[in-house]
């Protein structure tokens, strides 16, 4: 009887570390090769592979969070400018917003015409009617116009929505960023195309941004262009929004940092110039008409300019891939000689 009742328990034993096994070890084993596998998959992904698949992880997140709190999903019945209105009227005394929601309906807007000369004024930037009325029927049934925002953040958000929409739009893109190169010095259309980009893929992305992604933009077509339209709208939320997703970007906030950016893209872009310029090719670089003692104080200035745009020190801070802080060192020094030489010919 004992011999049966030890066997037992022995069993038992047994059966209860199989179990735990079974229900807690096996599946670390599982978990820990597949995040294995998917380190092994990431790095052999386009950059564009990467952005869908956090893009399809971030949506599937807030689905679940929009379930919880009951709130209406995207593809519910949409929410109207009618129904907006409504509720503006029911919660709010903000008879300007609802005289601007009103007035879309017609396709006619006092708001409309003020943010268009507003902008074109203080960025010279050039906004269509479409622009703006494109922004608020396309996005009423968001969080943002959920939380009944007033009439400054309504215009903020219309401003940086149509900004950064052209500029992910390739026939549109050219325009807005001659515009917006015009404001800084030495700035190409391209440098701040590639800028803006950059500065989207780098929200998109966050810390998980490499060198890989500094080669897909700087090196071939910008990936920003060949995005689905899912993911191009994702980057534009992520954009926009960068401040929470009730408090838009200001426009001014928003350039700011496109050409922070546009100035990186510069600094690591390698310069098209000869070791051994002629003198006229070094003027043409720095903007000069010739080497007369006259333009001395404009060619400090310039050469300051350009300095500080490839200084390491400040692109330290940016956390550039060594590669390319090689590049902009090369070009700290070719600036140095360039302005060098022209001082020599001055003198």
């Amino acid at each position: 009887m004992n011999i049966n009742i030890e066997i037992i328990y022995k069993l038992l034993v047994v059966l209860i570390g199989f179990y735990f096994f079974y229900k807690f070890i096996i599946p670390l084993i599982v978990q820990y090769l597949a995040k294995k596998n998917d380190q092994r998959n990431n790095a052999s992904k386009t950059l564009d592979q990467l952005i869908r698949e956090k893009e399809l992880l971030l949506r599937k997140n807030r689905s679940n969070q929009a379930e919880s709190k009951g709130s209406l999903k995207r593809n519910d019945r949409k929410f109207s400018l009618e129904d907006l209105i409504k509720e503006y009227e029911e919660k709010s005394n903000q008879k300007e917003v609802i005289e601007v929601l009103e007035s879309l309906q017609w396709g006619d807007s006092s708001f409309i015409r003020e943010t268009i000369e507003d902008t074109r004024n203080k960025f010279s930037l050039t906004l269509t009617n479409a622009h703006i009325s494109r922004a608020i029927i396309e996005n009423v049934d968001t969080p943002f116009f959920r939380a009944l925002p007033d009439l400054k953040k309504i215009k903020d958000f219309c401003v940086s929505f149509s900004i950064i929409k052209s500029l992910m739009n390739k026939s549109e893109a050219s325009q807005h960023a001659i515009s917006i190169a015009k404001n800084t010095a030495f700035l190409s259309e391209k440098d701040i195309i590639t800028g803006s980009h950059l500065f989207f893929i780098k929200n998109d992305i966050g810390k998980e941004f490499s060198e890989k992604n500094y080669d897909n933009i700087l090196k071939y077509e910008s990936p920003v262009f060949k995005k689905s339209t899912a993911s191009k709208e994702k980057s534009l939320y992520n954009s926009v929004f960068l401040l929470g997703k009730n408090h838009p970007l200001a426009a001014n906030l928003l350039i700011e940092k496109i050409i922070s950016e546009s100035l990186i893209v510069m600094a690591i872009t390698p310069v098209n110039i000869n070791k051994k310029p002629s003198i006229e090719e070094a003027l043409n670089f720095f903007n000069l008409p010739d080497a007369s003692k006259s333009n001395l104080k404009q060619l400090k200035k310039n050469y300051k300019k350009l300095a500080q745009i490839c200084h390491p020190d400040k692109l330290s801070g940016a956390k550039v891939p060594s590669n390319y802080m090689s590049i902009a060192n090369e070009n700290f020094v070719k600036i140095k000689n360039i302005y060098e030489m022209i001082k020599k010919e001055t003198k």
